[in-house]
């Protein structure tokens, strides 16, 4: 997944775990 340089890094923890449960999901 790509991540916006201008996200702050709570942020792209955020979307980091919503891709984490996403990959959980398909597995």
């Amino acid at each position: 997944i790509q991540v916006p340089e201008y996200l702050s890094p709570g942020e792209k923890i955020r979307i980091h775990i919503e891709e984490r449960r996403y990959m959980g999901r398909a597995d």
